[in-house]
């Protein structure tokens, strides 16, 4: 198909459409946000991007840790595409996000993004050289709440940040309390946060991941008022810059009860979601 046939597929699909420059994400006519985009306005060689509008959003996974964690976080959807180094790693969404959020690591490398302008889409060649294509038929994207969806991006980049601040050997099980002690009082759940340590655990090959999820367990089986150790001790096990990043991430204000579950798709169990009124106050 020629980029112009891509771009009639979309408008057929009810999608915005924007010309890019070759091989670049740089939108081509100033003021394009108040310009409607025929099929006609691109040239063979440009970009094709997707725009946010009619609830249109993108979950962009920039880290490899994000792109491998993307199934067992993010809500399905039919609509995902990627590139041959970086499979899977756009995913869209119809939703009610307000602006572009970028979460990012201590390094300020960015994790995964949660999009509300453009995005570049098949079959448009990214800078890398690497052409964008979809993983399969275009289909319609599903539809998630806007608290729900925002919550699943922050569990899939936390998850990112324990990946790449594995605590090393000889530290782990007491590091393992101190992390799961630091998410609790802000509200993550024992779901979530078995999700977390075992798609973390797995990538950081640790060979007691049982043991890190016996110990994340032991952590909520205490009651709220019993002592446990939290992000000061996170920051003492060499692990500073993990602790001020989920600081960062999820707040400085203790919670005591789980907001939802995830299940293994990243999406909220069913007996949950009755309380995502008070998760999104907990944010």
């Amino acid at each position: 198909m020629t980029i112009q046939e891509f771009a009639q597929t979309y408008l057929d699909h009810g999608w915005k459409i924007v010309p890019l420059a070759p091989k670049s994400k740089r939108v081509l006519k100033a003021g394009w946000i108040g310009l409607e985009f025929t099929a006609e306005d691109f040239r063979e060689g440009d970009n094709i991007g997707l725009r946010s509008v009619d609830g249109l959003v993108f979950v962009d996974l920039d880290s490899p840790e994000c792109v491998a964690f993307g199934n067992a976080f993010l809500p399905e959807t039919p609509s995902i595409y990627g590139r041959p180094s970086k499979l899977r790693s756009k995913r869209i969404y119809k939703s009610t996000i307000p602006k572009t959020i970028a979460y990012k690591d201590s390094d300020k490398t960015t994790l995964i993004e949660l999009r509300s302008n453009q995005d570049m889409a098949p079959p448009s060649e990214h800078p890398s050289g690497e052409v964008l294509s979809w993983e399969s038929e275009l289909g319609s994207p599903a539809e998630i709440e806007a608290g729900i969806l925002t919550r699943c991006v922050k569990l899939c980049a936390t998850a990112a940040m324990i990946a790449r601040h594995y605590a090393p050997p000889g530290t782990r099980h007491e590091w393992t309390l101190a992390l799961a002690g630091t998410l609790k009082r802000r509200g993550v759940s024992e779901d979530e946060m078995i999700l977390l340590v075992q798609e973390a655990g797995q990538w950081s090959r640790d060979a007691k991941l049982t043991d890190r999820l016996r110990e994340v367990s032991s952590t909520y089986a205490h009651s709220d008022e019993d002592p446990t150790t939290g992000a000061t001790k996170l920051k003492e096990l060499a692990t500073g810059d993990l602790a001020e990043s989920l600081i960062k991430l999820w707040g400085a204000a203790p919670s005591s009860s789980s907001a939802y579950a995830v299940n293994s798709k990243g999406f909220p169990d069913a007996r949950s979601i009755s309380n995502i009124t008070l998760a999104l106050t907990r944010l």
